[in-house]
């Protein structure tokens, strides 16, 4: 038998899992069921997946990362332990990470972004430039709006977005307070994921 509510798990160590009759879903679904007396629960999970950016928090330095303008590792405040990157958004200043593709490759970027008193045209979030060879960027469903213009304070949400190669090259992943632009505030991005594939994993 099942009973219980349906239940998306908040911000919280269950963040993302969706339970149905627990509170403390132990997949990505957990549906929690008894047999006779025995637990014959259903537990979805995902599979791993390898980040392919080598600092994703900033939790110890900025290793990885090259930055235009004063973008710093910061403790404000933090999706994930304690750092995040703190992009400010007055002028066009950025935070990116070169990865090479051959034709075919389909990767997923995401991370998560807060806003504080965010104002500017240029939009605050990701950009993908192409240094070589040729890339189709989707914003994926559930996605928070990739460039967020004027985006005053926003608590952390999250972006995922695909790129897929039609060209053998080089493009440059970019979170930018305010891309191309001028503004006032500041951005902060944590929990980035570089990964394989085409969904972004939990």
């Amino acid at each position: 038998s099942i009973s219980g509510q349906l239940i998306v798990m908040p911000n919280n160590g269950y963040s993302g899992r969706v339970g149905i009759g627990t509170t403390s879903p132990q997949g990505i679904l957990h549906v929690a069921s008894t047999s006779n007396g025995i637990n014959d629960d259903l537990i979805l999970t995902q599979a791993a997946a390898t980040n392919l950016f080598t600092n994703p928090s900033i939790e110890t330095n900025t290793t990885g990362w090259t930055f235009g303008g004063a973008v710093v590792r910061s403790n404000d405040y933090a999706k994930f332990g304690s750092y995040s990157l703190k992009n400010p958004a007055d002028t066009y200043k950025y935070a990116i990470v070169d990865q090479a593709m051959t034709v075919g490759d389909i990767l997923t970027v995401s991370f998560y972004r807060k806003t504080v008193a965010h104002t500017g045209a240029g939009g605050a979030g990701l950009a993908v430039e192409t240094i070589s060879g040729s890339f189709t960027v989707t914003t994926l469903p559930g996605s928070a709006t990739r460039l967020l213009p004027n985006a005053g304070d926003r608590d952390w949400e999250r972006v995922m977005v695909k790129i897929e190669s039609t060209g053998t090259g080089t493009a440059r992943i970019l979170l930018a307070g305010n891309y191309g632009g001028t503004g006032s505030g500041t951005v902060y991005f944590d929990g980035m994921q570089l990964e394989t594939g085409a969904s972004a994993t939990l």
